[in-house]
């Protein structure tokens, strides 16, 4: 069962790559999330705990985890499910901050 946090949000800066390449970097936020939210480098290795995370704007809900870089073992700097972003980003018509 996935627990909900309530009041539980962080705002992160929308950069010129994110729109480009419709994904939202983390980098600086690790720390909000749970440790055990972070999985293996890719799909085909073990995943993290699943993290639901809500968009404002967006009615779906985008169930995800944070993989590791395979070659330095920290965690990376965009969430895994990076596609899931493109209906937020383009429906909301994002500019650069």
């Amino acid at each position: 069962m996935l627990q909900q946090i309530e009041n539980e949000k962080r705002f992160v800066t929308v950069t010129a790559g994110n729109l480009r390449q419709n994904h939202i970097y983390i980098t600086g936020h690790h720390d909000f999330f749970p440790k055990d939210c972070v999985g293996g480098s890719n799909g085909r290795t073990t995943k993290g705990k699943p993290i639901v995370l809500e968009l404002d704007g967006l009615a779906k809900q985008i169930v995800t985890d944070i993989p590791i870089d395979s070659q330095s073992g920290k965690p990376r700097r965009h969430f895994r499910a990076r596609g899931l972003w493109r209906p937020h980003v383009s429906r909301r018509r994002h500019r650069e901050a």
